[in-house]
């Protein structure tokens, strides 16, 4: 731990010729299609799928660049002097950023890394539970499968029906919750769903039933404001790389304090018996400058400023699901009531039900297939996911997205079912 407070000085790469500078880098005035050149998008495609991967600015490419470039003048200067103390001042930031001390946030390769190694480090027995929804990430609850398969625990993944009704979700986690549960694990957004879960009152209700909660925020940082100090987790993970900008391959693990002995990454390495911070610091020869990416995304992100990107992103996606809704005829994926709404269960995703086409239920390869059709011949790239035997389009909104792109999305849906 106290390696993170050694390193106070930070020495970033040279600047090799080539390469564009956060410091020299001014935001456009307007949200919209003036982002577009900042990013490396082709230009052929409609880009409405910002939350499976992230998108990464070309600065912050540029800065992953400089690194790479960096280590390989000198592999031994980088791995053996210079990668600990980048490593620690990337934890200092991202933790300033996310409410939290730099002692209790390791760094991970994904959400789902981050969720393998929480679960994988618990000590079930036969009698435990672990509960959790399926409404969750299909890699999380395989995670939970195999742990508990392994170790001849249950695996509760409880029904929640579409439209989702939160508060019944909270009773049903309430009923299922035993003195045999050993963790609930929670989508804080879902990702099929884009739903912003209630997670305080999921936290209270653990705790109240004196469980321990691991959130899966895989697309929240970034997305809706975090204060993880404050939050009352036991366990939070999330991506850097899908709503901060930072290099693909940037996600990062908090652990409450009284936590963090039973807690190791998935790959034992050089760090352990050292104790949390240093098991996870250092795992051998890898590419470690996604991680090394995320103090540049981040000023990114604040040079832009982080409430008028949450704004923009929030208000487009409301508007634009509203227009889907309107020009398909069909529903959004939760009922809507005084307690939640539009405006606190979406953020910058929104799914909404697709028109019936079929008179069977619908399958993973109808949504690819659809998938596909929109991409290759309407140059629109939007996940179909499929809830309650029905079609769904998920949509993103970013700071280069228009209004006109979800109406291009709205027409060409028309045009392939059939405008009534």
């Amino acid at each position: 731990m106290e390696l993170l407070y050694k390193f106070d000085a930070y020495h970033p790469p040279p600047s090799s010729p080539g390469f564009e500078s956060l410091s020299q880098w001014e935001p456009p005035k307007d949200f919209g299609k003036a982002f577009l050149p900042h990013f490396a998008f082709d230009k052929h495609i409609c880009f409405l799928n910002n939350g499976s991967y992230g998108a990464n600015p070309l600065v912050v490419r540029s800065e992953r660049l400089k690194w790479l470039y960096y280590a390989d003048s000198q592999p031994l200067r980088y791995y053996n002097y210079d990668l600990l103390s980048a490593m620690t001042y990337t934890i200092r930031v991202l933790s300033e950023f996310v409410g939290a001390a730099p002692e209790d946030v390791v760094l991970v390769q994904n959400a789902t890394m981050g969720v393998n190694c929480v679960v994988r480090s618990l000590k079930l027995k036969p009698t435990d539970n672990i509960v959790a929804l399926n409404l969750g990430y299909a890699a999380i609850n395989n995670c939970i499968r195999y742990a508990c398969q392994y170790a001849g625990a249950e695996a509760r993944l409880l029904e929640i029906q579409i439209p989702v009704n939160f508060k019944k979700l909270l009773e049903t986690l309430d009923k299922a919750i035993d003195s045999n549960t050993k963790l609930v694990v929670i989508d804080h957004i879902t990702s099929s769903t884009g739903l912003i879960i209630p997670i305080s009152a999921v936290i209270d209700l653990c705790h109240a039933k004196n469980v321990e909660i691991l959130v899966d925020g895989a697309h929240s940082v970034g997305h809706i404001p975090i204060h993880l100090d404050k939050l009352g987790a036991d366990y939070y993970t999330s991506n850097c790389h899908k709503w901060v900008y930072s290099s693909m391959g940037s996600a990062f693990l908090w652990v409450d304090k009284k936590h963090q002995s039973k807690i190791h990454p998935t790959v034992i390495s050089h760090g352990y018996g050292h104790g949390y911070n240093s098991e996870f610091l250092f795992s051998g020869t890898k590419d470690y400058t996604a991680y090394l990416t995320i103090p540049t995304a981040i000023n990114f992100y604040n040079k832009i400023g982080g409430e008028k990107i949450r704004n923009h992103n929030h208000q487009l996606a409301v508007w634009a699901g509203l227009e889907l809704k309107k020009r398909w005829n069909t529903n959004f994926v939760f009922e809507e009531t005084n307690e939640y709404h539009l405006d606190n269960v979406i953020g910058n995703l929104c799914t909404v039900e697709l028109p019936a086409s079929m008179d069977r239920p619908a399958t993973v390869a109808d949504g690819n297939a659809l998938h596909d059709k929109l991409l290759f011949e309407y140059g629109i790239e939007v996940p179909v996911v499929v809830l309650d035997q029905k079609l769904h389009i998920r949509i993103s909104t970013q700071i280069w997205n228009e209004k006109q792109e979800y109406l291009k999305l709205a027409d060409s849906i028309c045009s392939i079912y059939g405008d009534n």
